[in-house]
């Protein structure tokens, strides 16, 4: 799971840097390799003049596309597949952002355009079994979507879980916030200086937009504010005024001192934007997040900043989320390590998913074999198998138990006397092993305990015997 928050804040940090939307689909293929590593996917765009999706990116095809090209008869790339032919439920998920399921395969995500025979020899080459769809979009505001293709191995890993699956909605929620923002920055300062200024103003701010827009006067102190950014924070249109206080004063005091931070940045020519995420209280007292961007888009003639325009979105969900895998996380960690139990958890491949400070203190070891074990799965077999008394009936064991689900208890007796109890469990989701937990106990002192107690209870039982053969 920490894996998955790294990524988000991975790509939530490279895109504010983007200069053009091929960038935010590389960078969202670097968040998805991150955590699907041997999936594809493509980037489809809706054309706004026609309403077709039509596919411009594409990630781990390249050795496939002549195959594919082949078996089409024509280059995908300049296929159109009509939105009008979704059905309404299915135009309905767009609008959703979640993670679709396409049960049906390539052939469904194709809205019938391709042969199903050719779609399923299509799966074949590229050895997938699931085809997953997800959109990028911002409330009535269609950009397009990804499609991507799973693997048949990194789906039985079990790679694609819950907590998988919102870490790919959230990066599809900043890949179309990001997508928006760059549109709409790039119609902003198209022919800035032959556009009036109300009408620079509302093709940033389009009617429906789900963001705020703000526009500065430097010059003026003076703010105008969208009705939607009002509308956010729970305002009516005449509710709130003009004055720069009208947001200053709402900004969460934790938060304050990093907004101004980054204001003065930009005003300063420090950065080439501005970009905050913040609290900022809304009329039920209550505080919501928001991503703040803004640019200076005139100077004065002495070169100093006179207007600066900028948008609120609402990250709250996005979050949300965050937090709700950072609390996991935290909970798991808790828990490992409040067991007296040496706890680790492995995947399907033997991989380190998860262990505690006591299973490094049971089996005595070092970090640096820890460490290597996230690159080479030998270094600890060794480790251990040199501490035991049976190495080999340990190494069978553990082949056996990776073979099957099923769960299993021994004792394992060391070299130096110590006896671990040896408890372990297949984690099962959908009725498929994604891997094992293994639980050591060290029971030395209660074993001895019980011998010593066998031993004192036949000593016992041999002195009344003799004692009765004397009456």
């Amino acid at each position: 799971m920490n894996n998955l928050i790294e990524t988000l804040h991975s790509v939530s940090s490279k895109l504010p840097d983007i200069e053009n939307e091929s960038q935010i689909y590389q960078i969202l293929n670097d968040g998805i390799k991150q955590i699907l590593p041997n999936s594809y996917f493509i980037i489809t765009k809706l054309q706004p003049d026609d309403m077709n999706f039509r596919i411009t990116h594409s990630f781990g095809f390249d050795k496939y596309f002549t195959a594919i090209k082949a078996l089409l008869g024509k280059d995908p790339f300049q296929m159109d597949f009509p939105f009008d032919n979704l059905s309404e439920q299915k135009q309905k998920q767009f609008e959703s952002r979640k993670l679709y399921h396409a049960s049906g395969g390539i052939y469904e995500i194709a809205i019938g355009k391709v042969n199903k025979t050719i779609c399923k020899t299509i799966e074949k080459i590229l050895g997938i079994s699931e085809v997953y769809a997800i959109s990028f979009c911002v409330g009535k505001n269609y950009f397009g979507g990804s499609s991507l293709f799973i693997p048949k191995a990194t789906i039985e890993s079990g790679k694609l879980s819950k907590e998988c699956i919102l870490t790919i909605e959230s990066l599809a929620s900043q890949v179309s916030f990001a997508i928006s923002k760059l549109r709409d920055f790039e119609a902003l300062t198209k022919n800035e200086n032959e556009l009036k200024e109300s009408e620079l103003r509302w093709q940033f701010a389009i009617e429906g937009n789900s963001d705020g827009l703000w526009d500065w006067n430097l010059i003026t102190n003076k703010v105008f504010f969208s009705e939607q950014w009002k509308k956010m924070l729970g305002f009516s249109a005449n509710e709130i005024s003009n004055n720069i206080e009208e947001w200053s004063k709402r900004v969460h005091p934790d938060d304050v001192k990093k907004v101004n931070e980054d204001v003065d940045n930009h005003l300063n020519g420090i950065t080439d934007y501005y970009e905050n995420e913040h609290r900022v209280l809304c009329k039920n007292n209550t505080y919501k997040w928001i991503l703040d961007r803004g640019k200076i888009i005139s100077y004065t003639a002495d070169n100093k900043p006179a207007r600066m325009i900028g948008t609120h979105s609402d990250i709250s969900e996005r979050k949300k989320t965050e937090n709700e895998l950072e609390k996991s996380v935290s909970l798991l960690t808790a828990t490992l390590e409040s067991t007296a139990d040496g706890i680790l958890v492995v995947d399907h491949n033997g991989k380190f998913a998860s262990y505690n400070n006591k299973f490094k203190e049971l089996w005595h070891v070092p970090d640096s074999a820890i460490s290597k074990h996230d690159i080479d799965e030998e270094p600890l077999m060794p480790i251990a198998l040199n501490q035991l008394s049976d190495p080999d009936s340990f190494l069978a064991k553990v082949k056996e138990l990776y073979l099957s689900k099923d769960t299993s208890f021994d004792l394992l007796h060391f070299k130096d006397g110590r006896i671990y109890e040896r408890y372990s469990q297949a984690q099962i989701l959908d009725g498929k092993s994604l891997g094992r937990v293994w639980s050591f106990r060290d029971v030395t002192e209660h074993n001895k305990a019980e011998l010593e107690l066998k031993e004192s209870e036949q000593k016992f039982r041999n002195v009344f015997e003799q004692a009765t053969i004397g009456l």
